[in-house]
């Protein structure tokens, strides 16, 4: 990882943001949890204009160190920039919940990401989320978004389909709250007391032998995105939404 580390800083200075985003994207899939290669990873997609890449990156950084201002400020200024600032203000009651039952991101991660929900009978939408990755096998996540004044929050559990690559999700339980901050956490809360999620050492954890009463399936419902922090292999060029 070192050598990826100092090649990706020689085709910086050379120029080639494009091959030493390659090198530091290769270098976090071998050390996904390193807040200093987040942080190079971050400046280099904001010197290359890619603002939604360089949010991600920042965002991650102050998952994994807390204490790091300056990537809060940029996770604030580029949230702005990129017009995903309401869904930004959930997603931090997201990390405080996480935080505060797990520390610092090394097992769970949030972002704001693009998805596509499929139901019988119509087409597919888009639209963007603000996602809790628990980062457990199969994959469970919370995915929150923006309705009017409400946060919508969704539990939702890995649920693969025949022929589909991507990662698909089916909902088990959703709730909505007021779009306040105090509010959200404690709803988010809410779901930890009613036993969907459990707290398993420095982790969070969905179990689908909990509390059935409270766990309803919509089969026919199905999410598809890719989870993060999922660092590509070669420069991304994501354009911000409109």
């Amino acid at each position: 990882m070192p050598a990826l580390v100092s090649r990706a800083e020689v085709h910086a200075r050379l120029g080639d943001t494009d091959s030493s985003l390659a090198d530091l994207g290769r270098a976090l899939q071998l050390s996904p949890n390193d807040a200093r290669l987040y942080f190079s990873y971050a400046t280099s997609h904001l010197r290359a204009g890619n603002k939604r890449e360089a949010f991600s990156a920042f965002l991650r950084v102050a998952q994994l160190s807390p204490g790091n201002t300056e990537a809060r400020e940029m996770c604030n200024r580029l949230a702005s920039e990129i017009w995903l600032f309401e869904l930004y203000e959930g997603a931090k009651v997201m990390e405080d919940f996480a935080l505060s039952h797990c520390g610092p991101g090394y097992g769970w991660a949030v972002d704001i990401v693009e998805a596509w929900e499929f139901n019988p009978g119509r087409p597919p939408a888009t639209y963007f989320a603000a996602l809790l990755n628990l980062r457990q096998t199969p994959s469970a996540v919370l995915q929150l978004t923006v309705v009017g004044e409400q946060y919508r929050v969704i539990l939702m559990a890995e649920s693969p389909l025949e022929g589909i690559s991507r990662t698909m999700f089916r909902q088990v339980t959703e709730e909505t709250s007021p779009r306040q901050t105090t509010t959200l956490l404690q709803t988010l809360n809410e779901l930890l007391r009613r036993g969907l999620l459990v707290k398993d050492n420095n982790s969070l954890r969905y179990y689908p032998h909990g509390d059935q009463s409270v766990e309803k399936i919509v089969f026919w419902t199905f999410i598809m995105m890719d989870l993060m922090p999922r660092p590509p292999t070669q420069a991304g060029r994501g354009a911000a939404p409109g």
